[in-house]
């Protein structure tokens, strides 16, 4: 392979914006609003980025209409692209390390102390860049993040206009995050939702994105549902998968009142049998709410969801056998 052109290639990949690019790239020709919807980057830095690459000789571009669609410049740029990837391999095995993840979580921190957009994504493309699974990047950066925001609130007015940025800053972090790992949709349904009264849905958002990254078809209703509310819509929509999160003290009750109507109505068979799963702070304290409730199982984050997930697919592929 001519060292010419493996040199530019190579020089683009060492920076995590370029390198997010061009692996974008790899699939397929792509539009510049495209690229920014998949990268999170600002749409100036994604153009300024291809205008460099292309002057490279790494990426030519072409005009349709008012938008510039551009592809990786010919096969060779390709072929270094891969061979650069696949000599990563203990790269991605310090993106899993304990003290890469706390490295991670440390700088999405401060950046959310200081409402720094561009450090929080540019945290979350190195991640991408290592394929940090979906789970990972929620539990050991963004949650560690998020409850030390939490607590630290003291509810002065700066205090909670502080605590709303972040969850704003995360929630956007989290929309592009999750376009990076969603799978076309399934015939499998999961209906997502807070009892009333119950506003903190953010784990209950990662869990609906570990869904989409595993291929689901995912209704997610949000905060705030109505026991009937969520029984009725269970009932239209006929999923495999219910999940209620609870995270304020003030709403057990409102919990333990839906999963009761869902109870009821899988006994009725007025919808085929789906299981009942409940989590959120509340329940991750009160584990005898699982019992209580009534409900099929909890878990405590988006990882162990995970991991409830790999179960029944196994269990599923077991009873087809």
């Amino acid at each position: 392979m001519q060292r010419t052109m493996m040199h530019p290639v190579l020089d683009e990949l060492t920076d995590p914006s370029r390198r997010s690019i061009l692996e974008r790239l790899r699939s397929g020709e792509q539009s510049v609003m495209a690229i920014v919807q998949q990268t999170g980057l600002k749409q100036p830095n994604v153009s300024n980025h291809l205008a460099r690459m292309r002057d490279h000789g790494v990426v030519t571009g072409k005009r349709i209409g008012r938008q510039v669609f551009y592809s990786l410049a010919n096969p060779m740029v390709e072929a270094v692209i891969d061979t650069a990837l696949a000599s990563r391999c203990s790269m991605r095995s310090f993106a899993t390390s304990r003290e890469a993840m706390r490295d991670w979580a440390e700088r999405y921190l401060h950046a959310l102390l200081n409402t720094d957009e561009s450090e929080a994504f540019m945290v979350l493309n190195e991640c991408l860049s290592l394929h940090v699974k979906l789970e990972d990047i929620y539990v050991e950066i963004i949650e560690p993040a998020m409850l030390s925001i939490n607590r630290s609130t003291l509810l002065l007015p700066e205090d909670i206009a502080r605590e709303h940025a972040a969850t704003a800053l995360t929630e956007r972090i989290m929309a592009r995050a999750s376009l990076s790992w969603q799978l076309p949709p399934s015939s499998n349904k999961a209906v997502l939702a807070a009892p009333t009264n119950d506003r903190h849905v953010l784990g209950l958002r990662m869990v609906a994105d570990v869904l989409k990254a595993r291929g689901w078809t995912v209704f997610y209703l949000g905060a705030d549902v109505p026991a009937d509310t969520l029984e009725q819509y269970v009932l239209q929509m006929r999923p495999e998968l219910v999940l209620i999160s609870c995270s304020l003290e003030n709403t057990r009750l409102a919990l333990i009142e839906t999963v009761k109507r869902l109870l009821t109505l899988r006994k009725e068979k007025a919808t085929p049998c789906f299981s009942i799963g409940i989590g959120g702070a509340q329940v991750n304290s009160t584990p005898e709410l699982l019992l209580t409730s009534g409900a099929d199982f909890t878990a405590c984050d988006a990882r162990q969801f995970s991991q409830y997930l790999d179960h029944l697919e196994r269990s599923s592929q077991t009873t087809e056998l």
